[in-house]
């Protein structure tokens, strides 16, 4: 519930006016319904302050972000009361230079985490584990603080987004530098700002030669060479794995089967490919000097059968280096939560597919000899947005992760989500009448 402030700012005694309302034996000792409030102290336009009900019932957690740097409660100092462990959205991205100003609260089980670089010191403390985090959102204020962002993709086993939201592109110098076993797609995302940043060949090439470039399915970014991409200097999808791009004016012979994506392999030339397949395919991407060993070129081809299916084709020095797919593959291929936990790193692919009982998507493919590498995926039934995907380096799993097999938080009524209805339950009598 908002709370709004009677004067210029909200005052403590106000606070606790409020929060007696709730102290009552109908609240405390009958029901044990207790009710925090977060608020801002400091006086101006931005004071303001909520109150909600204990154990918080939301997936959403804004208060850190909105300056809430006061709370008071009702409930015992019980550590059941200060796990917020049903928020999946915590959002701290104004905290730049500054503690986590939130008491008596830790957050076990974030999915989508927005905060500024470098980290507060008590981000550790405030999330415990980043076991559970799969979408990462942050924005860097001052240069050589990437070390904090290792540090933070060491402790998030499953990663999957990188979201870089920045206005000045100069602090984005060491990204190409780090590692991290899960991201597979990254965003450079200065949409939001007045003059967005391009990036020119030699950015875009860095980036896609870095270890994170080299194993994402989507490098999502703004370029500067306009001429080579799409007209107008169009937001692109710089196609690694994944493309969302269609083939509007393209020659009608721009498609792909799956028997030629599968037939077509790694180390062909750009002019096999496309002698193979009769088109030369959609350019959407191409960095560096024609006829270099360095230079990048990356084709997409739309499936023959779905024209939402794509097929994308990464040449480096005019020899493919990574080929991948996006819907070509049609079967069905299902793992349960029990076998994903079951399969260890080190595995071979022909151990996952006895598991699992089919062998997976190969969602990309790229490298020879030892250094070959292939990734798998696998859907879960009856949840639309849940997979698992393996990465095999000479024919072992190197990398695993998965989003959305744990089990959904059961929607139960719960009573705790009644606070609402404070003002209309003044007795049992009322309560009853409210539940039936």
């Amino acid at each position: 519930m908002f709370i709004a402030p009677l004067y210029d700012t909200i005052v403590e005694e106000e606070i606790d006016e409020l929060l007696n309302t709730f102290r009552t034996q109908f609240w405390l000792d009958e029901h044990h319904w207790y009710v925090r409030c977060d608020w801002n102290p400091i006086a101006g336009s931005r004071t303001f302050g909520y109150l909600y009900t204990l154990p918080y019932a939301f997936r959403l957690f804004t208060g850190i972000a909105k300056g809430l740097r006061r709370s008071k409660w009702t409930c015992p100092d019980d550590e059941k009361y200060c796990l917020f462990n049903r928020v999946h959205n915590l959002d701290c991205m104004e905290s730049v230079n500054e503690q986590l100003n939130i008491h008596h609260a830790y957050f076990p089980n974030i999915h989508y985490l927005q905060i500024s670089l470098p980290l507060p010191d008590n981000i550790w403390k405030i999330i415990p584990t980043f076991d559970h985090l799969t979408s990462l959102r942050i924005s860097i204020h001052e240069k050589d603080s990437e070390s904090d962002l290792q540090v933070l993709f060491d402790r998030a086993p499953r990663l999957y987004k990188l979201i870089v939201d920045n206005a000045d592109k100069s602090e984005l110098t060491g990204l190409p530098k780090l590692k991290s076993a899960s991201v597979r797609h990254l965003q450079f995302d200065s949409s939001l700002y007045s003059s967005p940043y391009y990036f020119d060949d030699e950015e875009c090439t860095k980036f896609a030669m870095s270890s994170l470039g080299q194993q994402c399915e989507v490098l999502q970014l703004f370029v500067e060479s306009r001429e080579k991409m799409l007209p107008s200097g169009a937001f692109v999808l710089v196609v690694i794995a994944t493309v969302i791009l269609d083939c509007n004016g393209a020659p009608t012979n721009c498609t792909i089967t799956l028997q030629q994506y599968t037939t077509i392999q790694i180390g062909w030339t750009q002019q096999q490919v496309t002698q193979f397949l009769g088109s030369p395919g959609i350019i959407v991407l191409e960095v560096g000097t024609s006829g270099s060993p360095y230079q990048i070129i990356s084709v997409q081809y739309s499936g023959q059968q779905s024209s939402t299916a794509t097929a994308s084709f990464l040449f480096m020095g005019g020899s493919l280096y990574t080929k991948s797919q996006a819907g070509m593959d049609t079967g069905v291929y299902t793992i349960t939560s029990q076998q994903y936990q079951a399969i260890q790193p080190g595995w071979t692919r022909d151990q996952v597919t006895s598991l699992c009982g089919s062998p997976g998507s190969a969602i990309s493919e790229s490298g020879t000899g030892n250094t070959a590498s292939v990734s798998v995926m696998y859907t879960v039934s009856g949840t639309p947005y849940a997979f698992a995907s393996f990465t095999f380096t000479s024919g072992q799993i190197t990398s695993m992760f998965e989003v959305g097999l744990d089990p959904p938080v059961s929607k139960m009524k719960n009573s705790r989500q009644f606070l609402c209805f404070h003002s209309m339950i003044s007795s049992k009598d009322d309560l009853n009448q409210f539940i039936s």
